[in-house]
């Protein structure tokens, strides 16, 4: 890879021409008002959920689906399902 199309640290999901990543949200979270922030490992979406709850946020850690990968993504999708989650926020009613 040239250092013109070398992806960023942390965008392997991202195609290199575009910042919209490659994995769909759960419509269904959306709907209910939850925002999708992005897909971390275990350990990077353990540490968000204590930042984002600290700064007035419920939080939704949900194991990705193959299915909802872009096709390009191919067997990867697999491997990324049992290494990541995706990682949800709304903000608390609380009050």
């Amino acid at each position: 890879m040239t250092s013109g199309t070398r992806r960023p640290a942390g965008l392997a999901c991202l195609p290199l021409d575009q910042t919209t990543p490659r994995v769909a949200s759960n419509p269904e979270l959306i709907a209910a008002g939850w925002q999708r922030r992005y897909l971390a490992d275990h350990k990077r979406a353990e540490e968000a959920q204590t930042m984002y709850a600290e700064l007035g946020y419920d939080v939704l850690l949900e194991n990705p689906d193959p299915a909802q990968f872009d096709s390009d993504c191919g067997d990867c999708a697999n491997s990324a399902c049992s290494a990541y989650v995706v990682i949800y926020t709304r903000r608390t009613n609380r009050g």
